[in-house]
């Protein structure tokens, strides 16, 4: 199983012309090897790969991937769904919004859950 995120055109109505990811770098890379042993624990992986980026992101750049392999498709797609939305729960990552005109505005997140 593979998901590519990727940066959007519009939010919430708005042109978006691109993005900046902030990340706390050495918590978010404890915080993916934790996200990958809980995925290992619930699902029979063979192996997982998972990568956000941070910086400047243009659209229709990949900001993150999620790549699962189980010797099973159902439970590929479920540990790989698993794996990203605990990654966007809680990885310490900030992500400002580029608009039309020069305009930026921090996207409002909601607190980091284990």
């Amino acid at each position: 199983m593979l998901f590519l995120g990727t940066v959007r055109n519009r939010s919430e109505g708005r042109p978006v012309s691109g993005l900046r990811y902030e990340v706390y770098k050495e918590m978010a890379t404890k915080r993916m090897k934790e996200i990958e042993a809980a995925t290992k624990r619930r699902w029979p992986v063979v192996r997982i790969t998972m990568v956000h980026r941070y910086g400047n992101l243009k659209v229709g750049e990949v900001s993150v991937a999620v790549a699962v392999s189980c010797e099973h498709r159902a439970e590929a797609f479920e540990a790989g769904r698993f794996a990203i939305d605990a990654i966007k729960r809680s990885l310490p990552l900030w992500k400002k919004e580029k608009f039309a005109g020069g305009k930026e505005a921090w996207v409002k997140g909601s607190p980091i859950a284990d």
